[in-house]
């Protein structure tokens, strides 16, 4: 996954999730349980429109355990209004909003840990 690689050259820790796979095509393994994919991690990062992730809400225990409220959504999967009332910070890709405090990925640390919903 291209992203995947983008962001590992940037120096960023990834732990990836897919609803419906195991691993990447590279064999990369991702991780079995969403939340332990985003335990600790400063940034939920949403790259494909699963069911399970747009499902997915800001009091979910997956999320419970993230370190910072970061989302990016490319896939217009999160409820941008309720993400952002429970305290996250929420940039979506495509959809011609930008709220103040929105970060995008580009602006995360180097060495920050991001959680994927790949």
């Amino acid at each position: 996954m291209e992203i995947a690689h983008l962001l590992r050259a940037r120096g960023h820790e990834l732990r990836l999730h897919d609803a419906h796979a195991a691993a990447l095509p590279d064999g990369t393994p991702l991780a079995a349980d969403l939340g332990e994919a985003l335990a600790g991690a400063d940034a939920l990062v949403i790259l494909t429109d699963h069911a399970a992730y747009r499902a997915l809400r800001p009091g979910d225990p997956a999320v419970g355990g993230m370190r910072a409220r970061l989302a990016v959504d490319t896939r217009s999967c999160l409820d941008a209004a309720a993400w952002r009332a429970a305290g996250f910070s929420v940039t979506r890709l495509g959809v011609g909003e930008a709220s103040a405090g929105d970060l995008s990925v580009a602006q995360l640390g180097v060495g920050r840990t991001v959680g994927s919903g790949r």
